[in-house]
């Protein structure tokens, strides 16, 4: 007889053996040159760590010819002022790292003239890489399920819900190689490293996960300041509070050190990440944008997260628990930061992006209550709820134009998936 944790992992096994060799089989198909290739633009900034340290070492002049029009400018590398930008963090080339130098190496031996971090092959090691994370992501929200006693089939169903009712499913098969799935990972760890038993190294580690989360988008550290709203383990440190407060501030720095050093080499060179970006909509943050536009809305794109955080809120109403406020502010304060950047809706992604990092959270007082009872008619539109965001998905039509968010609210672009 099986335990409940190794059906478990044999479930997810399946679901990360399905969806990987789809997301493959997509991406894999379309050049490394490509506009919907996984080393283009925003993913090309994120990755261009990896062949600058462990190939070309740090020197412009070795990528190849014409790079930044190559991969969407999604850095530079200028050989006449001897340095190389990127604007985006590099947590997630730090994570990626070990599945990277494996297929460098193999790159090396099997195909040499392959070997400069812009083949097919590294295309390949990116996406093995990010479905690796989320796998365990996943598991750790399977493992946090089980130390509340939930149920094998409610296990099962969460995970569901989490991948196919929400933007996960599309990012994890388009768009892999961004940042999201990487901080969802994070996020999943660290909440099941805040309900492990405190032994020796548990504020260390706590720390260091934060660290991380930093390191592949430092706005996410900021937000997850919020979690110790609702979570007393984070700030009652029980037995030796200093050692403890030394223990998470030691790990976040060991963590953040990549970011660190990235900041400090870009100082040094005289540039600016983010320049010119901003917050314009400080004062009117594009609200409706994130929640019900067209192009990218939540509401449209994702109800199931939108009927989560109302079942969140109503729980709020009832019971007073300041683990579902901790919830809804963190909702609402990404929804108002993301609104008020100068890129609202931050690109098309089956609902809003950004929420991506943080659906462990969301979904985390569905996680922990073993004693709600779903109805049947609730049951059917969860499952109506799901195969529509997964439609869109499926369908999804290749490029959505929103203006850069400036004009959102054309219903044109969302009536192209049922060809109307």
């Amino acid at each position: 007889m099986w335990s409940i944790k190794k059906k478990v992992l044999v479930f997810l096994i399946v679901v990360f053996s399905v969806n990987f060799f789809y997301s493959l089989n997509l991406n894999m198909r379309k050049p490394v040159y490509f506009y919907t290739s996984q080393m283009w633009a925003d993913k090309a900034g994120y990755y261009m760590y990896l062949p600058a340290t462990f190939i070309n070492d740090w020197d412009p002049a070795k990528f190849p010819d014409s790079i930044e029009q190559k991969i969407g400018l999604g850095f530079k590398a200028e050989v006449e002022d001897d340095y190389l930008f990127t604007k985006y963090p590099p947590g997630v080339a730090v994570l990626e790292a070990p599945i990277f130098l494996i297929g460098h190496m193999l790159t090396k031996w099997f195909a040499p003239e392959k070997a400069n971090g812009f083949t097919s092959p590294y295309q390949f090691t990116r996406i093995l890489s990010v479905h690796l994370y989320l796998f365990l992501g996943l598991y750790c929200i399977a493992l946090l399920c089980l130390r509340f006693g939930q149920s094998f089939y409610r296990i099962m169903a969460i995970i569901l819900a989490i991948v196919f009712g929400t933007n996960v499913w599309y990012i994890e098969i388009w768009q892999p190689c961004m940042s999201h799935l990487y901080s969802f990972s994070l996020i999943a760890m660290l909440l099941y490293a805040i309900h492990m038993p405190k032994k020796r190294f548990y504020w260390l580690l706590i720390g260091l996960l934060l660290g991380m989360i930093g390191c592949v988008r430092i706005v996410n550290l900021v937000l997850i300041g919020l979690l110790c709203i609702g979570y007393s383990s984070v700030f009652i440190l029980e037995g030796r509070k200093l050692r403890a407060i030394f223990h998470v501030l030691g790990g976040v720095v060991v963590g953040l050190i990549p970011q660190i050093a990235h900041s400090l080499y870009l100082r040094n060179k005289g540039l600016v990440a983010y320049e010119g970006e901003g917050f314009p909509y400080l004062l009117s943050p594009k609200l409706d944008a994130i929640f019900w536009s067209p192009t990218n809305g939540i509401i449209i794109y994702t109800p199931l997260l939108a009927a989560v955080i109302l079942y969140v809120g109503y729980c709020f109403y009832k019971e007073r628990k300041a683990k579902d406020l901790m919830v809804l502010v963190l909702f609402f304060a990404i929804a108002y930061l993301y609104g008020s950047w100068w890129y609202p809706t931050m690109g098309y992604c089956v609902g809003h992006r950004s929420f991506i990092d943080f659906l462990p959270i969301f979904f985390l007082p569905l996680i922990t209550n073993t004693r709600l009872k779903i109805k049947k008619y609730a049951i059917v539109l969860i499952v109506m709820a799901c195969l529509y965001t997964s439609y869109l998905a499926f369908h999804y039509p290749g490029f959505m134009d929103d203006e850069k968010g400036v004009n959102p609210w054309k219903w044109s672009e969302y009536l192209n998936y049922w060809n109307l």
